[in-house]
């Protein structure tokens, strides 16, 4: 439970918050990222979760990619585009990267590779468009 009930104990339905956890990634420090459409973001470590749910692009989360050759995390969302947390600054890829019809969509994925030995950030958006990341 990510997003814990207002109630802990046999909640009423009106007590609840469904984590709805849309996808999940882990970062080379060991921690767990979780994000959901109603709840924002989530990052579990050894002894903690904290929240967060500003400075992004958009709080509703669809997607998660850490990036093994930096530490950042790269955050898909309903609307908007794609945040990405980079030594705890938020990066924007929005609609004047990608453009308006793409980033008014969702991204429902995000994945990373290497090829010929650099890393790539794929990102796939809901209006069947796959956007390719190569920079720093």
């Amino acid at each position: 439970d990510v997003w814990p009930d207002a109630q802990s104990v046999d909640p009423r339905p009106a007590q609840r918050t469904d984590d709805y956890v849309q996808d999940m990634a882990i970062t080379s420090d060991g921690s767990i990222w979780v994000g959901s459409i109603p709840n924002s973001l989530a990052r579990i470590n050894s002894s903690q979760i904290s929240y967060l749910s500003s400075g992004m692009i958009d709080p509703k989360i669809t997607a998660l990619e850490a990036d093994a050759s930096d530490g950042s995390l790269w955050i898909g969302h309903i609307w908007g585009g794609v945040t990405r947390l980079q030594n705890g600054n938020a990066v924007h890829y929005n609609y004047s990267v990608f453009g308006t019809s793409l980033a008014n969509g969702t991204v429902p994925d995000i994945q990373s590779d290497t090829l010929s030995g650099q890393r790539r950030i794929l990102v796939a958006f809901s209006a069947g468009a796959i956007g390719i990341y190569s920079g720093p």
